[in-house]
């Protein structure tokens, strides 16, 4: 069922999400990790800034059996301007664990990451029986915190660290 969700193309009102591929993984991907704001505020990133190396990860998590990547792509420009991906998906606990990057500072603060995610979440739970997201995020990263709670994840009492938590939703 996972191969078949991974040929699916998602719309949004403002953008489409379609499978990453090896093709979309070039130099403008691989600045996005030098952002000061990413390199500060995202807790589980690619740390490299090696292009073979980028490549070799997002290969790697293609054929993963229990992943999906997905590039969010602007529809006017057709630009690459960040990932969604749920890495691991649990289908026994109905659950997957969820990764956001927006990699284009223009992108950030204007609803993107609800707006993709509401239609991810719809594919997990229609395609999948997916009920609960679960997500890591830095508490430095106050936006992020608020911006998730406003999509209706709750800050998770267990995992919690000097600097991170986990939050989850029930979709």
């Amino acid at each position: 069922m996972l191969n078949k969700i991974k040929k699916i193309t998602l719309e949004t009102d403002r953008f489409f999400l379609i499978e990453i591929a090896l093709s979309n993984i070039n130099n403008n991907y691989l600045s996005w990790f030098q952002d000061p704001i990413i390199r500060k505020e995202i807790t589980a990133q690619y740390s490299s800034n090696d292009l073979t190396k980028l490549r070799g990860y997002v290969e790697e998590k293609l054929l993963c059996k229990d992943c999906l990547f997905f590039g969010i792509f602007d529809k006017k420009s057709n630009e690459h301007v960040g990932n969604i991906k749920y890495d691991p998906i649990d289908l026994i606990n109905h659950s997957a664990v969820m990764g956001i990057l927006i990699g284009n500072p223009l992108y950030r603060g204007i609803g993107l990451a609800g707006e993709v995610m509401q239609a991810m979440e719809e594919l997990l739970k229609n395609y999948l029986d997916v009920n609960k997201i679960i997500l890591g995020v830095s508490l430095e990263n106050e936006s992020a915190v608020k911006a998730y709670k406003k999509n209706g994840f709750d800050l998770m009492l267990t995992g919690k660290t000097e600097n991170n938590t986990f939050m989850e939703k029930k979709i």
